[in-house]
């Protein structure tokens, strides 16, 4: 899998040196708020050595500061399977030491080129609780459209897509049963 640069940030698959950064955003509660809660120590590390191997996201990158390359693993963005396995998402999380200062619309336009330039992938999705404000800001920043509401994980989730604009074929729609979303 290619490695992704951006002005600030290298993205790579991550590695045996992402593993304690993996875990610091599996166990944190502000990271992990919209995404069911921090998970158990032991369940971080196991998905964090499942990322390692490259047996959980077919394609997934370590976040890393260019200049500042000791302060490890400060985030992941990953393009895998959305819920309903049919359609590919883009997901991201970051350390809170590192929100609010354009990194993760860096990193995810990094992701989201090479996603639609280099692997010709059609369309992807985003999905995100209704409430977390910032999250659908940076959706709507990469260009993503709310398509889908859905109640799950007991709360309004809001599904957001994009059409890779160098493709002209039409996507297949989000799954039948799905409200539209509210405008």
């Amino acid at each position: 899998m290619a490695t992704l640069f951006t002005s600030r940030c290298l993205l790579q698959p991550p590695g045996e040196h992402d593993r304690d950064g993996l875990i610091a955003l599996a166990t944190h509660p502000a990271v992990r708020r919209f995404l069911g809660g921090p998970r158990e120590d032991m369940a971080a590390k196991v998905g964090a050595d499942a990322l390692i191997a490259g047996s959980t996201s077919p394609m997934a990158w370590a976040v890393r500061l260019r200049e500042q390359n000791e302060a490890g693993c400060i985030g992941l963005v990953a393009v895998g399977p959305h819920h309903d396995e049919s359609l590919l998402e883009l997901s991201y999380q970051f350390l809170p030491a590192y929100w609010g200062q354009g990194l993760a619309l860096e990193c995810t336009e990094a992701v989201l080129r090479h996603a639609f330039d280099s692997l010709s992938l059609p369309h992807l999705v985003s999905e995100t609780q209704a409430a977390n404000r910032s999250s659908r800001r940076l959706l709507a920043r990469l260009g993503m459209r709310e398509a889908q509401t859905v109640e799950r994980f007991g709360a309004p989730q809001i599904i957001y897509e994009i059409v890779n604009p160098l493709n002209r074929v039409t996507p297949e729609p989000v799954p039948a049963g799905l409200t539209p979303a509210a405008r």
